[in-house]
């Protein structure tokens, strides 16, 4: 979706809410920082930043995911090296790269050739990270 289009249908949309209607509106983004801020300022009364999952939340989010996605946890699946190398994505970033690795086929073989964390590798590699600096900077 082209954000200028998104942003003029948005504003043009909320004229017609009245103040005693019940709506709550809700907007999300993975980059807000390439975004204008202030056009949205208008339509939103608050911006909350949702940060980065820490180590733990990147733990527990890769054991649920896995598993989630017909992945199964065994011993030769390192889960605290993926939450360590993980630093920076977010969790729609560990669905994406869990999503192409655990394929039909993938999901046949578990049962002869259990889960490494190095194939999340490559996957994770094609993505771009939320950098401390780009967190800080929006905050």
């Amino acid at each position: 979706t082209d954000p200028k289009r998104l942003k003029k249908e948005l504003t043009k949309s909320l004229k017609t809410i009245k103040s005693d209607d019940r709506i709550l509106l809700v907007g999300t983004t993975h980059c807000p920082f390439d975004a204008e801020l202030k056009p949205f300022m208008g339509c939103y009364q608050r911006v909350i930043l949702i940060p980065r999952p820490d180590y733990a939340s990147r733990h527990l989010l890769w054991r649920k995911l896995i598993v989630k996605y017909g992945g199964q946890l065994s011993n030769t699946l390192d889960i605290s090296s993926l939450s360590k190398v993980t630093d920076g994505y977010t969790p729609g970033h560990m669905v994406t790269a869990i999503q192409q690795v655990l394929t039909d086929r993938r999901v046949q073989l578990l049962s002869k050739k259990p889960l490494l964390g190095v194939e999340f590798l490559a996957p994770l590699a094609r993505l771009d990270p939320v950098y401390k600096e780009e967190e800080e900077s929006f905050k």
